[in-house]
């Protein structure tokens, strides 16, 4: 593993620290490859986002009766190009 370990940040735990596996045959080992901080941190925040656009959707999916408006406290931010 490089320098960084994802297991000690409980907010990222969610997002695998291993990218992919790779069987090595003259060692007979596998080993792990790890994501980039950067791509945990963005697949995260991607995560995140969906999860709240799905829950506003689901909730006035229910019946718009019932729902008129839905708060979301939260925060937005772009990559600038």
């Amino acid at each position: 593993m490089n320098g960084w370990s994802l297991r000690r940040r409980k907010r990222y735990a969610i997002v695998p620290s291993v990218r992919e596996y790779r069987y090595v045959q003259r060692r007979d080992a596998i080993d792990e490859l790890t994501r980039p901080i950067k791509e945990v941190k963005d697949r995260y925040a991607y995560l995140i986002a969906r999860v709240a656009l799905r829950t506003m959707h689901e909730v006035f999916a229910v019946s718009t009766d019932l729902v008129e408006q839905v708060i979301f406290n939260g925060r937005v931010s772009l990559p600038y190009s």
